[in-house]
């Protein structure tokens, strides 16, 4: 096998995948542009095979192997970075990678070989997945979230109809069976279903009576980022630290007051700042509590 140009440049990325797991595990920002830089190459290695005529079979199944690869790396990067959007969706996502070597397996099994071909559905799901990666960074999006479980489902669905009923058309609904669509349609309808009445892993704190559903922050980015950024915010985000301690917190790249909730091992409130507003010109003043903390919780002024 020859490793031409666009092959080396798809090995790139499988390296960029590696260093991307690796800085999440060390908590570092870095797997941000890890990411980027995979993304680049995956758009970069298509252009040259076109450009340099160095289309080949091999090449593009290698494509779509180190595809999946980055999805695995960024799944993983996001649980070791702390994440809660995955912490959250964490059955649904079991879900979809078990649905994914479920179709793997049955197209092994009917076909002797896996699904490599590229539908229009997996197309926009990729598209969807990387601007979901990057805002999950700081919120959560309900939107981007069904809509990348949404063409994943199709996607996956409609891959493994058309391999199995050896079709060369890249949509089922180009298929002339009825039958086959229908049968499609209901996949698709009740894997999406499965989705929907998945539970939902949420967590929630309480504060004088008054719960709140939160956002877990247990890792030095996560609590680095904390509510930066948001426009709004409903509910609470709970800071979680290795040791009780006099952590401060301050209002720098804020958008709204909020209440400032030191909270001792026991969970009993030791301190608490109210009202805080955005600091918008630095030094910005910093809230530290009377005594030790372990966790910290942030809640949106009333």
């Amino acid at each position: 096998m020859k490793l031409n140009v666009p092959n080396s440049v798809t090995f790139l990325r499988v390296i960029f995948g590696g260093l991307m797991v690796w800085s999440a595990y060390a908590h570092s920002f870095a797997f941000v542009v890890f990411y980027l830089l995979a993304l680049a190459t995956d758009l970069l290695d298509g252009f040259l095979a076109r450009k340099l005529k160095q289309e080949t079979e091999f090449g593009a199944k290698f494509d779509a192997i180190t595809d999946n690869f980055i999805v695995v790396c960024v799944v993983l990067s996001l649980y070791l970075f702390g994440i809660y959007v995955l912490e959250k969706y964490i059955y649904q996502a079991i879900f979809l990678v078990s649905y994914y070597l479920l179709v793997q397996a049955l197209s092994y099994y009917h076909t002797k070989e896996p699904v490599f071909m590229r539908n229009y559905a997996a197309l926009a799901a990729a598209v969807v997945f990387p601007v979901l990666v990057l805002v999950s960074l700081v919120f959560e999006s309900k939107l981007l979230l069904w809509l990348y479980g949404i063409l994943t489902a199709y996607s996956l669905t409609e891959k493994l109809f058309l391999k199995v009923g050896r079709s060369a058309h890249r949509s089922v609904f180009l298929v002339k069976s009825l039958k086959t669509k229908i049968y499609f349609a209901a996949i698709v309808l009740l894997i999406v279903g499965a989705l929907y009445i998945l539970p939902v892993n949420d967590t929630e704190v309480c504060i004088d009576d008054t719960c709140y559903p939160a956002e877990i922050r247990n890792t030095p980015p996560g609590r680095q980022l904390g509510l930066m950024y948001r426009n709004d915010f409903e509910g609470a985000m709970l800071f979680v630290f290795e040791e009780p301690g006099r952590y401060g917190f301050w209002m720098k790249n804020m958008r709204f007051p909020i209440d400032i909730i030191f909270l001792d091992e026991g969970m009993e409130i030791v301190d608490t700042f109210e009202n805080v507003p955005p600091c918008y010109e630095e030094p910005c003043p910093l809230y530290t509590p009377s005594s030790d903390a372990k966790y910290v919780v942030e809640i949106k002024s009333e």
